[in-house]
């Protein structure tokens, strides 16, 4: 049995303001990303912002080889 998986809702990222970086995460995106991680075809359905952060975000994903369409 083959199966996949999309995690649906919430994206954010913590920002380290002394260090200039940006995590995503949130629920939904972080069961898409561990899914991925762990082999199982993963997808992720949420809203994204128009800013650096979600930008940012979306190029992770894409990284990551998780469907954001």
């Amino acid at each position: 049995m083959s199966i996949s998986v999309i995690g649906i809702g919430d994206n954010v990222v913590d920002k380290y303001l002394h260090s200039g970086m940006m995590y995503p995460g949130g629920n939904a995106l972080n069961f898409s990303v561990y899914s991925k991680l762990a082999g199982i075809p993963a997808a992720f359905m949420g809203a994204f912002g128009s800013d650096e952060a979600a930008e940012h975000i979306q190029d992770v994903l894409r990284e990551l080889q998780i469907d954001i369409t």
